[in-house]
């Protein structure tokens, strides 16, 4: 479906094999022509490891869409028993690949321009449905800043956020290694499609049917007066005197006014470190519900909240024994503590600006459990209610009572359920913010 004044080359497949329009082959392996997503429309497997090279007929450079099909050759999980695995859809040599990597804790989408100092859009999920036809596309425009990509026809950063302008090489050969994944109705634009062009690629009977993975659909609200029962904790976090006994993390910076706790990095260009954890040094019990104010001061950066920390034999997170941590996030993820840990804001600069998920992790294993809409938008200056529940194998997180996380550990595939621990509440290093009436309740039987 051409688009006026555009150019637009085609790879599709029927009985006959693979059939370019405004393309031409210059090399193909042996194909499977397998049934496509819809009625009428075909894709096409490689058999062998052989490779399909396509030429089109102009060069792709610093504008341009690309949008496929493809098709999973299984569900993709994550979990203990997980083992690793990757697989390189297709290539433009001199200008991008795309791939797909997957890893015990989660797995990685990847459309990345292979020019030095080129952005790389990745997508993490908890993994892939299988098999199933997915519908992709990217769209970039690299001296205007746009860069996004569409699952399904939703977007995959938040609409309008542009990142840094960079500079892309150019190609017109694309290289395709199908393998075990199928791919379908493939097309190049010479410009980047609009919102709704993305999404008039994809059929209804496709269009927004993962926005549940991605964490694009909606979770109502939460009542958190029908959950508190007694109060457990009270800080008003509002003096020195308030965090006596606290822990502190990296190079933290707290000062207190106007009756907030503030936090910073005073490292916030120390490369990979400068991150910071605020720790409460009380132990909570397996059932909660937490809940604090935030106001974001910075436009960049990332917040995220640890509970049912304990070290991964049942120490107590500050025992001597554990290895020393400085706010470095693998410490955390992949140490000697388990924990969850949800991200509810998140903005980080270059290509991580107006990412569109919060996120939930379980760790040690930083496996990815569950992904749900943004909790803060990014810039935000506002002040924000978080609430946190953890009761038995049920955790939620809301936003101004609007629930961005609800999951249920399955007791696992991820190790057990955590139970009591510590609260800890981390910045990456741009991120600046307070914070004021952290409250943690038992909860009410319901």
């Amino acid at each position: 479906m051409p688009y006026v004044n555009d150019h637009i080359a085609l790879l599709r497949a029927d009985g006959a094999g693979l059939q370019p329009e405004h393309a031409v082959l210059e090399k193909t392996c042996d194909v499977d022509i397998v049934p496509g997503p819809l009625p009428g429309m075909s894709g096409a497997r490689g058999i062998g490891g052989g490779e399909v090279v396509l030429r089109l007929p102009d060069l792709l450079s610093q504008r341009g869409t690309i949008a496929y099909w493809l098709r999973t050759p299984a569900a993709i999980l994550n979990g203990r028993d997980t083992r690793g695995g990757g697989e390189t859809f297709f290539e433009i040599p001199g200008l991008l690949v795309n791939n797909l990597w997957w890893y015990s804790g989660y797995s990685q989408l990847n459309f990345r321009f292979t020019t030095e100092g080129g952005l790389n859009h990745t997508v993490e999920l908890p993994g892939l449905p299988g098999p199933q036809w997915i519908h992709f596309c990217y769209a970039w425009d690299a001296p205007a800043g746009l860069l996004q990509g569409y699952i399904n026809g939703t977007p995959t950063r938040l609409p309008g956020v542009s990142v840094p302008v960079w500079q892309t090489g150019e190609g017109s050969e694309v290289t395709l290694a199908p393998g075990s994944w199928a791919i379908a109705d493939m097309r190049f634009y010479s410009r980047p499609l609009d919102p709704d062009e993305a999404e008039s690629l994809v059929s209804p009977l496709y269009r927004g049917a993962l926005d549940g993975l991605i964490g694009a659909q909606p979770r109502g609200n939460i009542d958190t007066t029908a959950l508190r029962g007694d109060l457990i904790y009270e800080n008003k976090l509002d003096t020195e005197q308030a965090i006596t006994g606290w822990r502190m993390e990296g190079p933290g910076i707290v000062r207190f006014d106007d009756g907030w706790m503030h936090m910073e990095s005073a490292e916030p260009d120390e490369g990979n470190a400068g991150h910071i954890v605020h720790w409460c040094d009380r132990d909570f019990p397996a059932d909660f519900l937490a809940e604090f104010d935030i106001q974001p001061e910075s436009e960049h950066g990332l917040t995220i909240l640890f509970f049912c920390a304990k070290g991964c034999n049942g120490e107590d997170i500050f025992d001597p024994s554990l290895k020393e941590r400085n706010g470095i996030f693998a410490q955390y993820t992949g140490g000697d503590i388990n924990c969850y840990h949800v991200s509810y804001y998140a903005n980080t600069p270059g290509s991580g600006r107006g990412r569109s998920t919060s996120n939930l992790r379980k760790n040690s294993g930083f496996w990815l459990v569950d992904q749900g809409p943004i909790g803060i938008n990014p810039g935000s200056r506002d002040v924000h209610k978080i609430s946190v529940l953890k009761r038995g194998a049920r955790i939620e997180l809301a936003v101004d009572a609007r629930r961005v996380i609800r999951w249920f550990d399955p007791g696992d595939r991820y190790g057990p359920v955590l139970g009591e621990g510590k609260i800890g509440f981390r910045q990456m290093k741009w991120m600046q913010a307070r914070y004021r009436d952290f409250r943690v309740y038992s909860v009410k039987e319901q």
